[in-house]
């Protein structure tokens, strides 16, 4: 117990020792300031190979510093043969984000951009790496941007403010947390998702924001929002868009400029009425296989009865003719039971009753006859033998009535 307690004492010693060392390195980049006179990042090395560069990352997300480029490492001989590992991180406070942005050489002209957040037009400045015309962002480029507290990354072609094609946006969103009145950066929340805005079409332009289509008209308004699942066809000269419906099993439906439904399209109506008339085949199908099915049960009934009753006339056949030694006999089925409650077990077994014919009265109509013995199926089990409701032992002598009594056989 002493050694778990050691060794767990040293491991949180060894953690905290790493932590302080993260900080010191991080504090000195900090002290030593941001490159390109305050405007560039801060640069931070560390050589102790005990920490990974995952434990740096997992650093500087807690600490809510911003890693600006990926982090790199390279290896120094000293020494001689000695192989020194050295790693370096290009990262920014929360609070020198915006300038960063603002003052970043390839980002510095300012333009406005129309972009889709939460389905509704936002326009917005940008610092963007392309080309301005007449105050909006044109052309292939990189923007950063700030809206509802949340720094926007912006890669993709533009022409006038408004995005061509597809579009990648990265977000980062900081949450903040109030420890005695001050207020601590908690984590910073990074998503990327991707839209696409379509070519202008009659008026409209397809949008695709997390995956559901709509429609913005030529200035970026939202005209249809975001609901469908795919856009089947852009709106035509009659004034009509097809979309796919997730509400109705993504069937295909014509939609106005309002968003207004006009009923399923051309395609869908003869994809239904193909389904319709394949549902139809399909229950035919279905009741003539089951006719077919009736007809054989009825055939296989009909030829076991058949087969009982020529069983049945032979059997009697041969009680008929009968003769005075002829061994004859009943079989029985016995049901057995033993034990109590749940360890109670229980079984069957046939008993043969057999008997030798002494007369026979009526052409078998009566036969008189001797109990002989009674042979079991199980060794374990025997009862006396019972025909017609009267018990019988051995060398017992009876009439019976074998016509009327399908268990006795000859």
């Amino acid at each position: 117990m002493k050694k778990h307690i050691t060794l767990i004492l040293l491991m949180a010693i060894m953690f905290s020792a790493q932590a302080e060392s993260l900080d010191s390195f991080f504090s000195s980049a900090i002290r030593n300031g941001r490159s390109d006179h305050g405007k560039g990042y801060y640069s931070a090395q560390f050589d102790n190979k005990d920490v990974t560069i995952d434990e740096v990352l997992g650093f500087m997300q807690k600490q809510g510093y911003i890693l600006t480029d990926n982090y790199s490492t390279r290896s120094m001989l000293r020494f001689g043969a000695y192989v020194k590992a050295v790693r370096e991180v290009h990262f920014i406070l929360r609070s020198d984000l915006e300038s960063f942005i603002a003052n970043t050489p390839q980002t510095n002209t300012v333009g406005k951009a129309i972009i889709h957040s939460n389905a509704r037009k936002e326009t917005v400045d940008v610092y963007w790496s392309g080309s301005v015309r007449n105050g909006w962002i044109s052309g292939n480029g990189v923007g950063y941007t700030k809206l509802n507290n949340s720094m926007y990354i912006i890669k993709g072609y533009f022409s006038d403010g408004i995005p061509q094609g597809r579009c990648e946006v990265v977000t980062a969103t900081p949450s903040f947390s109030s420890v005695r009145g001050a207020s601590k950066l908690e984590k910073t929340d990074r998503r990327t998702f991707n839209y696409s805005v379509g070519d202008l079409n009659n008026g409209y332009r397809s949008l695709c924001l997390n995956g559901k289509y709509g429609f913005i008209d030529q200035y970026g308004n939202i005209a249809i929002s975001c609901k469908y699942g795919k856009i089947v066809q852009g709106f035509n000269n009659n004034g009509y868009a097809i979309v796919s419906d997730p509400s109705d099993g993504d069937q295909e439906i014509k939609i106005s400029s309002s968003g207004t439904n006009l009923g399923y399209s051309d395609n869908q109506l003869r994809i239904n009425e193909e389904k319709r008339l394949a549902k139809i085949a399909e229950e035919k199908r279905l009741a003539e296989e089951k006719r077919r099915q009736e007809e054989e049960r009825i055939r296989r009934d009909r030829e076991r009865a058949e087969a009982e009753a020529r069983a049945e006339e032979v059997r009697q056949e041969r009680i008929r003719n009968a003769r005075e030694g002829d061994k004859i006999y009943y079989e029985q089925r016995w049901t057995w039971s033993e034990g109590w409650w749940i360890f109670k077990e229980s079984g069957s077994y046939t008993m043969k009753v057999i008997c030798f014919v002494e007369k026979n009265v009526d052409n078998g109509e009566r036969l008189q006859i001797r109990v002989g013995r009674v042979e079991s199926s199980s060794k374990d089990h025997y009862s006396t033998p019972e025909i017609d409701g009267i018990k019988y032992n051995k060398g017992d002598v009876i009439w019976i009535f074998p016509l009327r009594d399908r268990n006795w056989h000859l």
